[in-house]
């Protein structure tokens, strides 16, 4: 992998919720939450790195994910996180994995392989859980044949393992599209190995 740039955590949690406003499996919650505080969508579609923006989308993501809470998909995870965005490239590939997640291991037939979630789908899109979002993910892989951008995939390292905390559709349509590299936003802290979904 390639690094292009240092960033701090304001710009993964941006980018994170960006990514969750757009999706079909997590935007109903989210876009509840902002109305139900007057909170207008254009603080994660078009925000800022100002302090007040900052605090707000930092507070959504504990509200919703239990970022810096050390709960529900942040259970666990180090908060002095460093971050930066990478190219991950096609020797990394073969290395992504799924966070452990049950649904992501059973389409990987339990290697957690994002490359393995592929050829399950190739075989066969009857997993009960990926009924729902079956669709998505070819459309998706046919956008992204144009190419079609979508919002930065989220992976946390040990030094070790490289496991997706945000992004598993995305970086499984890309994988169907013939990808052969991949940005993303990178975490990088040596006690990766605490988080729950790891």
């Amino acid at each position: 992998m390639r690094t292009i740039a240092h960033i701090n955590e304001e710009v993964m949690v941006r980018e994170f919720l960006r990514a969750e406003i757009n999706s079909k499996r997590f935007s109903e919650k989210l876009i509840a939450t902002l109305d139900y505080w007057g909170i207008p969508k254009s603080i994660i579609e078009n925000g800022n790195l100002n302090d007040r923006e900052n605090f707000i989308r930092r507070w959504l993501l504990a509200e919703r994910r239990g970022y810096h809470r050390g709960t529900h998909l942040f259970a666990g995870f180090p908060r002095e996180t460093e971050w930066k965005t990478v190219m991950l490239e096609e020797k990394d590939l073969p290395n992504l994995l799924y966070g452990n997640h049950e649904e992501w291991v059973e389409l990987s037939a339990g290697s957690r392989k994002v490359q393995d979630g592929v050829y399950s789908l190739q075989k066969q899109c009857s997993f009960k859980f990926l009924k729902n979002i079956c669709g998505t993910l070819w459309e998706l892989r046919d956008k992204l044949e144009l190419p079609y951008k979508t919002p930065p995939i989220v992976v946390s390292h040990d030094g070790e393992k490289l496991v997706l905390l945000e992004g598993h559709t995305r970086a499984t349509a890309y994988m169907l599209a013939g990808a052969t590299e991949m940005q993303v936003i990178y975490g990088l802290h040596t006690e990766m190995d605490k988080w729950m979904w790891y």
